[in-house]
């Protein structure tokens, strides 16, 4: 399991009897269990471990015992059961959390709505730029556009530099134009 630093999850383990190596272990007598934060001593769980039924129990973890990066070895041993291994990854979240409420959305949609479409283009932010975007098709509804023979040109901002065209198919019977096949 990967297990986020200082987070309390709930490990869950199976005890088997050492005369048969199948059956589960109910009410088992001296229980414990015990972790290693990477690679350091191990220590008993400070939260107690509850039954669950069939030879399986659970122990949830603390934050402190989940408060190192890297592996977590957990540890569940009782009379007259095998020991029961495993190892989870502790891990920092790389990226914060960020919780807007919908006046900081509105906000942000606002923006985007309203931004000018040669600043968008211009920016570094993002994917490089091309014409099969949705900046690509901002572009063909608010900038210069351009019929030249079968050919439909759509410009930047500066109303001089194509950003795109469109191959232009027609019909010597009406509709005339039957397609536009971006290129």
């Amino acid at each position: 399991m990967i297990i986020t630093k200082g987070s309390t999850p709930t490990i869950v383990f199976l005890l088997v009897s050492t005369a048969d190596a199948v059956s589960g272990v109910e009410d088992a007598q001296n229980l414990k269990v015990t972790v290693s934060q990477n690679g350091s001593a191990f220590t008993a769980v400070a939260n107690p471990v509850a039954q669950i039924g069939g030879g399986w129990y659970k122990v949830v973890m603390s934050p402190e015992e989940t408060g190192v990066d890297g592996p977590l070895i957990v540890r569940a041993s009782a009379d007259g059961t095998y020991e029961w291994r495993d190892i989870h990854q502790v891990y920092t979240p790389e990226t914060p959390q960020v919780s807007l409420d919908a006046a900081d959305m509105d906000r942000i949609a606002d923006h985007v709505l309203r931004r000018d479409f040669a600043q968008a283009s211009e920016s570094q932010s993002g994917d490089p730029k091309q014409f099969r975007s949705l900046l690509g098709a901002v572009a063909k509804a608010v900038n210069r556009v351009e019929l030249d023979g079968r050919t439909l040109k759509i410009y930047e901002a500066d109303d001089q530099t194509v950003l795109g065209s469109q191959r232009v198919a027609v019909n010597n019977n009406p509709p005339a134009i039957t397609e536009l096949d971006t290129n």
